[in-house]
């Protein structure tokens, strides 16, 4: 009703006047008086006000006020106003009022001003238990309110608590909103619900992710089951942890406005207290020459778990170091009683990843009958070593792989380096290229 209000008042504001001096109907228009008997010509008789009904029957005298049309009415004070036809003057007084009150920017229908959630984590579990609290703004009175809460990767374990007034009622789930609520009542809501979470597994991390409605606060208490921890939560967020008595953890994280609860968290172990557990990938590059064949390593490696700030490296018995650099890397020395083993040392303990570049040698006479074995480079105590092997020769040089004497050892192509570290294509066009991968260490 107050819309079509509201559409007459806004017509009326303006040609108010022209309304008032057209309206023609008994009770509203004003009478027409004819023209004065100068200004008719001479002998001409006058021509009837209005004119002839087609059907013949007696001319009309005025025009009835439509739905769409404005009326003049006498107000309280005794002067002419013009209300929408059909409405009565108190209905239109309390349109204005509202008017009057609510000229500037409405407020939406609800707002969400706050998210919580409390829960605990368990080694081998793949959901976290979250108990969660909503605390939601209905703006308002005497209307259902449809309130899109999200939570899309959650599954409710019970019936949600509702407080505040009237009652709350839960609509089907929906896959872009997830779950949305009915509430009635102008005023403060909270919902509690209880809600099991994924975990996804990221190598030793775990990480905790779930959409929320948009709110300016949201924040989490998790205890998870680990005496030290590292926690990441958002940009712009607050993360911190505390221990606990029993050796677990309880991590509080604080997010930043938004849409996203996002917090991931891991073990973290003193160097002194638990061995690294150590990954390498090598790629090794062997230049066939005149008169030497000589090996570029690249090799990386990084800790699973723990950090660490040396490493020991078994190299090529047949072939002499030149040359061991990286950017971490503060000092290296040959092992004494083992000159093929190298001991490096970085400048700080890290988890990587470590990047060492190797350059090594090998001497090859004339009338050699066979060339020095391609092996080693081998990290000891890493859990998992794995690489390639790319030989390059000269035109005219055959090269043989001695199957009873190879370990781990199998024929690749070029394609596959294109994204491994340390490669690049070999300047020398007028000789062969042979790609070999191995899966273990030691191979040969």
């Amino acid at each position: 009703m107050f819309r079509r209000i509201s559409h007459h008042v806004r017509r009326v504001l303006c040609p108010w006047l022209a309304a008032w001096l057209f309206v023609s109907s008994p009770g509203f228009a004003q009478p027409t008086t004819n023209p004065p008997a100068s200004d008719k010509p001479n002998g001409t008789p006058p021509k009837s006000a209005a004119p002839s009904s087609p059907s013949g029957s007696s001319p009309a005298r005025g025009v009835k006020p439509g739905a769409e049309d404005v009326v003049q009415v006498i107000g309280p004070d005794g002067k002419p106003l013009f209300i929408p036809h059909g409405e009565t003057w108190d209905e239109f007084q309390k349109f204005l009022k509202s008017r009057q009150a609510n000229n500037g920017p409405t407020a939406p229908p609800f707002s969400v001003s706050g998210i919580s959630f409390e829960g605990s984590a368990e080694a081998n579990e793949d959901t976290v238990t979250l108990d969660a609290t909503l605390s939601i703004s209905v703006n308002r009175d005497g209307e259902d309110v449809l309130v899109p809460l999200r939570l899309n990767e959650a599954t409710l374990l019970k019936k949600p608590e509702h407080l505040g007034p009237n009652e709350a009622e839960f609509d089907v789930f929906d896959r872009e909103e997830g779950y949305r609520c009915w509430l009635r009542g102008k005023g403060q809501h909270e919902l509690k619900m209880s809600l099991a979470v994924p975990v996804r597994r990221q190598a030793a991390a775990r990480r905790l992710m779930l959409r929320l409605p948009e709110s300016p606060t949201s924040a989490i208490k998790l205890n998870v089951p680990l005496p030290k921890v590292s926690a990441k939560g958002l940009e712009r967020g607050s993360v911190r942890m505390k221990s606990l008595e029993n050796g677990r953890t309880e991590i509080q994280a604080f997010g930043p406005p938004g849409s996203l609860l996002d917090l991931s968290w891991q073990s973290v172990t003193d160097p002194s207290e638990a061995k690294p557990e150590l990954q390498a990938l090598t790629l090794i590059v062997a230049d066939l020459r005149a008169e030497s064949l000589v090996l570029e390593a690249t090799q990386q490696v990084r800790s699973i778990q723990g950090t660490f700030d040396k490493l020991t490296v078994r190299l090529p018995p047949e072939f002499e170091l030149l040359e061991v650099s990286g950017r971490e890397v503060k000092e290296s020395s040959k092992v004494s009683d083992s000159p093929a083993r190298v001991a490096v040392t970085l400048t700080a303990p890290t988890a990587g990843p470590v990047e060492l570049k190797w350059v090594l040698s090998a001497k090859i006479a004339a009338n050699a009958a066979r060339l020095p074995t391609l092996e080693g480079f081998e990290v000891e105590d890493a859990r998992q070593q794995k690489g390639h092997v790319v030989v390059v020769a000269w035109e005219g040089v055959n090269l043989r792989k001695r199957d009873s004497e190879d370990r781990f050892v199998d024929r690749d192509t070029l394609a596959a380096l294109r994204d491994v570290p340390g490669f690049h294509a070999s300047a020398n066009g007028s000789g062969s290229t042979t790609v070999y991968r191995f899966l273990k260490q030691p191979f040969r």
